[in-house]
């Protein structure tokens, strides 16, 4: 009879416990919303209607913590960066349940498919036209499908024998993160598993966009990239000239510099919607590199679900809108074709 009492008990203190845990959704407005979880009300409930079914699969066998209640707690993880006992005392919970459901959440949102919550590079004629559009509303530089660059994400030290590979030429570990971007700040392909000491052009060389890029450029298609001069130029990767030698020089540079910010603005507002990859101020995820990797590629799909829902962009800081500059300008052996495309380019497009 005791045992049972006691059992009685406790499932009647584990129900109080989930019952007068308040509800942000219920007790915020969405400008509250946005500042604590960076999603306004709609854009949270998307997300937990795509994800609900993976997160409640997951939990069914413990009857743990309700769907929303997951979701509030990762977002505001990633939001913050914030310690786990913080985020654990904000919503009721333990710490370590904090940490399981940051990671529960993180891959349950890198594995879905939604069409807000994505990351897809331009394919169709029209996405491909109106992205081209933008980008040349910017600085009336043509056919540019996307601006790449690449930035890294501070990780705690991971154990092994590859914990050297970790370490970034800015003396952290990290993990080197590698995105195109579309004129709106959207992201539109991120590649997260390469460690902070892999070169930029070695992660392109890799990259499922170097092989579309190819392709299409075999079927004819004049669609660039622009990168910094840390990237090889080839005929469907633009980037700047080391020392112009003319005027017309002079603007395509100046023309592919406003048109490239676009991806190191969406690195700045990436990081400053979601500080826990902000290095400045989250410090370093705490985890070991995959699952570093799904919370990156968790707050990438987010950032796009932003811009999609157009809340407000957060303020960033001039700090925090990288330019990598990089050391060794165009350290490559020159293609020729590409230096025969690019100044066909030049010639018919930026000389006055």
């Amino acid at each position: 009879m005791a045992a049972l009492l006691h059992y009685a008990d406790r499932q009647l203190r584990r129900e109080r416990i989930f019952r007068d845990r308040l509800n942000p959704l219920d007790t915020h407005t969405d400008e509250e919303l946005v500042s604590r979880y960076r999603l306004d009300r709609t854009s949270i409930l998307h997300v937990i209607n795509c994800i609900n079914d993976d997160l409640e699969t997951a939990t069914y066998r413990s009857k743990s913590l309700p769907s929303p209640v997951q979701v509030l707690i990762a977002l505001r993880y990633y939001a913050t960066g914030s310690f786990q006992k913080l985020i654990a005392d904000a919503h009721g919970v333990s710490v370590p349940s904090v940490s399981r459901v940051i990671h529960r959440v993180s891959r349950a949102i890198t594995t879905c498919i939604d069409d807000k919550l994505s990351i897809n590079f331009p394919s169709s004629m029209e996405d491909i036209n109106s992205t081209k559009e933008g980008f040349y509303q910017i600085a009336g530089f043509p056919n540019v499908v996307g601006t790449i660059d690449g930035t890294q994400v501070a990780i705690i030290a991971p154990s092994g024998e590859n914990e050297p590979l970790f370490v970034c030429r800015k003396g952290f570990h990290s993990i080197n993160v590698q995105a195109t971007a579309d004129s709106k700040l959207r992201l539109t392909s991120v590649l997260a598993k390469f460690p902070g000491s892999a070169h930029d052009s070695y992660i392109l060389q890799q990259s499922g966009v170097t092989r579309k890029m190819v392709e299409d450029r075999m079927t004819g298609s004049k669609s660039v990239l622009l990168g910094d001069s840390g990237y090889p130029l080839k005929t469907w990767l633009m980037v700047p000239f080391t020392n112009p030698n003319s005027r017309a020089e002079e603007r395509y540079n100046n023309a592919h510099k406003r048109t490239r910010c676009t991806v190191e603005r969406a690195f700045g507002v990436l990081k400053s919607r979601f500080r826990c990859i902000h290095h400045k101020s989250g410090g370093c995820l705490m985890y070991v590199p995959q699952k570093c990797v799904n919370i990156i590629i968790a707050v990438c799909k987010l950032h796009n679900l932003c811009i999609t829902n157009n809340l407000p962009l957060p303020e960033v800081e001039p700090d925090d809108i990288e330019d990598h500059n990089p050391v060794n300008q165009n350290p490559h052996v020159q293609n020729l074709n590409a230096t025969t495309f690019r100044n066909n380019l030049v010639r018919q497009r930026f000389v006055i």
